[in-house]
């Protein structure tokens, strides 16, 4: 069974570099779309900020651009729970 935890970017980079991250999934729920990963050793987390809450953003391209400062070049997304009318996200 996976765990839940939660990383900010810095840490996720030296997960990255050192090959432990097996995948960056974006996750849009609701209004709020969310970065989650998946280490080699199936632990399941969400990216946080340096102070510990939940990096959360508004559009895609906001976060599509944090995972390339990081380094990422490669994301799988979900919006399975996302419905196209919805007002507060920006298409």
């Amino acid at each position: 069974m996976s765990r839940q935890s939660g990383f900010d970017g810095k840490t996720i980079v030296l997960l990255q570099k050192s090959g432990a991250v097996k995948t960056i999934t974006i996750k849009v729920d609701s209004s709020v779309i969310y970065v989650q990963y998946q280490l080699r050793n199936s632990e399941v987390g969400t990216a946080h900020t340096t102070a510990g809450k939940v990096k959360q953003s508004s559009t895609v391209d906001a976060v599509v651009k944090w995972l390339k400062s990081l380094g990422f070049g490669q994301a799988q997304i979900t919006f399975a729970n996302w419905q196209f009318n919805q007002s507060k996200l920006k298409v």
